[in-house]
């Protein structure tokens, strides 16, 4: 029997099985089983609410050039903002739990996981914002210093997910495309039509839909008015506006990735 230090005896039960590695290898994306409690969900939301009110545990060290930072003076647009873990220890902790790595890890097939970004995303309930709809994008786009292939992206929700809401969506098995391009393409781009027939998810709060990053994904439009949110850290956490979100990327032996979480 495998030993899973950190897991209770339940959280083990909650890791993908052998077959589910196989389908997450080949379709190139994996819907986990409720790996955060009602309370959890309920903190990440209030830290969220803070951190847009202002409350920072820490400040960045240095701002990238591209660092998505929302802040109100931006307006009412999809909220996008980064290293959501460095700044927020509630939202880190939570993030941290190691059944989460070890869910990530078993899919990468390592031993070792990494938090290597997260962001806190959240989609204004306007059925015709233009920033609330993403392309098809592939993430591992955004991270070329990244030597490895097998990082993921988890995409932890707030609340239910539904195409209403512009949930994410995947179009599988595109982590073997030998192409990968990022989200400036306009939608509806002649070049992402014809292709194999989008799979749109639809997570429940505490579930978590971990991908690999060479997969194409694009976030729809919102046509509810409840708002939306996600968030996420490596092994990848995302989310997504009028539903909050977290997203969040690992493994990967990158020299910029952050602490550990072992797997098993």
């Amino acid at each position: 029997m495998v030993d899973y230090p950190g897991l209770t005896a339940e959280e083990v039960e909650l890791l993908p099985s052998e077959e589910e590695v196989r389908l997450y290898s080949e379709r190139g994306w994996y819907l986990s089983e409720k790996l955060l409690s009602d309370a959890e969900t309920e903190a990440l939301t209030e830290a969220g609410e803070r951190y847009y009110a202002g409350q920072r545990g820490r400040q960045l060290p240095m701002r990238p050039d591209r660092l998505a930072d929302w802040t109100p003076a931006d307006g009412d647009v999809q909220r996008n903002n980064d290293y959501i873990h460095y700044q927020d220890e509630t939202i880190a902790g939570i993030l941290r739990k190691p059944v989460i790595g070890a869910v990530a890890a078993r899919l990468a097939q390592t031993d070792v996981i990494r938090t290597f970004q997260a962001a806190l995303i959240c989609k204004p309930p306007i059925a015709e914002e233009a920033s609330n709809i993403v392309s098809w994008h592939f993430d591992k786009y955004f991270w070329p210093t990244c030597s490895s292939g097998q990082m993921l992206t988890a995409f932890i929700p707030f609340h239910d997910c539904t195409e209403e809401s512009g949930t994410i969506t995947m179009v599988n098995g595109s982590h073997r495309w030998s192409h990968r391009h990022g989200a400036d393409r306009p939608v509806g781009d002649p070049e992402d039509l014809g292709r194999a027939p989008p799979c749109h998810l639809v997570p429940p709060p505490g579930r978590h839909e971990l991908v690999p990053r060479p997969c194409c994904q694009p976030a729809g439009r919102r046509r509810t008015s409840t708002p939306p949110w996600s968030a996420g850290p490596p092994p990848v956490c995302r989310t997504t506006p009028t539903r909050r979100s977290v997203r969040c990327c690992g493994p990967s032996p990158c020299p910029a990735a952050g602490p550990d979480v072992t797997a098993g």
